[in-house]
């Protein structure tokens, strides 16, 4: 049973992203063969609902936000990616902090606000996210909901408070994007230069 639900589970991320995660097989010896699967029945259909109301951007800075709160290097890299890809597909520019420095504020800087991130949302003039993800970690902090959005944030609060469990508990390696823009292989070889070359 453990087996085929790590198989199914990893299926559905090599078919939504383009690989296999390594966080999946965590979460099976986590949760359980049944409760990984549940899992995920009941919060990915809510996730891909967020997605479609919000949009790639402000989705993945939630999930990259609460992860580098947690303190889980793995998932603040995977929508760390993810939130830059589609930042550069964009703008044709780079966000002012990568994948692998935000992964780092996750390890060694969690459990609060970064002022690097803040000074980086600012810098690349997105202003209004800035004060989403505050709200964010009010809700965090026990805010209780008020609004609709702050219902689709809390739902991402306590999601990834179960995969950044999973996350730091395992030590699991970052991978990939975790979006399906990761298969894009022709941007992120683009965004690969842009980044080597400084921005």
């Amino acid at each position: 049973m453990r087996s085929f639900s790590r198989f199914v589970l990893e299926s559905l991320g090599n078919a939504l992203w383009g690989f296999k995660p390594r966080l999946m097989r965590e979460i099976v010896e986590r949760l359980g063969p049944g409760g990984s699967l549940a899992w995920f029945a009941r919060n990915m259909p809510r996730y891909e609902r967020t997605l479609k109301a919000w949009g790639p951007l402000r989705t993945h800075l939630t999930a990259l936000a609460v992860s580098l709160a947690n303190s889980c290097g793995y998932c603040t890299y995977g929508h760390a990616f993810a939130f830059n890809l589609h930042f550069f597909s964009r703008r044709e520019e780079v966000f002012p902090l990568d994948e692998k420095r935000l992964s780092e504020l996750a390890i060694h800087e969690g459990e609060g606000w970064p002022r690097s991130l803040r000074e980086a949302l600012l810098v690349a003039g997105l202003d209004d996210e800035v004060d989403h993800v505050a709200r964010v970690f009010d809700l965090m902090a026990g805010d209780p909901p008020e609004t609709e959005d702050d219902e689709r944030a809390l739902h991402l609060v306590k999601m990834f408070g179960t995969l950044n469990y999973c996350g730091v508990d395992s030590k699991a390696l970052p991978d990939q994007a975790h979006s399906p823009i990761n298969k894009d292989a022709e941007l992120k070889a683009r965004y690969a230069e842009a980044r080597a070359a400084g921005g």
